[in-house]
């Protein structure tokens, strides 16, 4: 056992060095069963001018440090971790477009994503999140959901819900590719 966790800590070690010293904008430490935030970790995104945090296929229940570190990040991959909700400072990720909250299987805060001003893609397959907000209408950006769940739209916006996504899909297929 002492084995296994010297590799996870090797692996960690390793990624964490190699996404400090690469001129990549990704600061990459997906997939290194990290249960906490590495220390320094959103201090040294913005120092290093990343602008992609991927810290998918870990266990991470939450973000651990300033938010604010993260203002000109422009995607954050938290993808198939422990994820229940967002910290209460997400709005302070302000260049933040791009979410992915797919896998965090007990995820159902949809209304925490939305005070992150200029987010226009939200992943949430294989979340819990069952109901879209009526709030979702009071954006000034707008924000293309991509889950495999069947939501369900505020009451009498069904029209206006697939009108609008069909005209985001448009605006933000640039972001997609």
């Amino acid at each position: 056992m002492a084995i296994f966790l010297s590799n996870i800590s090797e692996r960690e070690t390793r990624m964490f060095f190699t996404a400090t010293n690469s001129p990549h904008p990704t600061f990459d430490l997906s997939g290194c069963d990290l249960v906490k935030t590495p220390t320094g970790l959103l201090s040294r995104c913005k120092n290093l001018q990343k602008t992609t945090l991927d810290l998918s296929n870990n266990r991470l229940k939450t973000l651990d440090g300033n938010l604010e570190n993260l203002d000109e990040l422009i995607e954050l991959r938290l993808a198939n971790n422990n994820f229940k909700e967002l910290p209460s400072d997400a709005s302070k990720m302000k260049s933040l477009r791009i979410l992915d909250l797919s896998g965090n299987t007990n995820f159902n805060k949809i209304d925490q994503c939305l005070v992150i001003p200029q987010l226009r893609i939200l992943r949430l397959r294989s979340t819990s999140v069952k109901k879209i907000p009526p709030d979702i209408f009071q954006r000034d950006c707008p924000l293309w959901i991509d889950t495999d769940a069947n939501l369900g739209y505020p009451p009498g916006n069904v029209e206006k819900v697939t009108e609008k996504m069909n005209k985001y899909k448009t605006l933000v297929s640039p972001l997609i590719e």
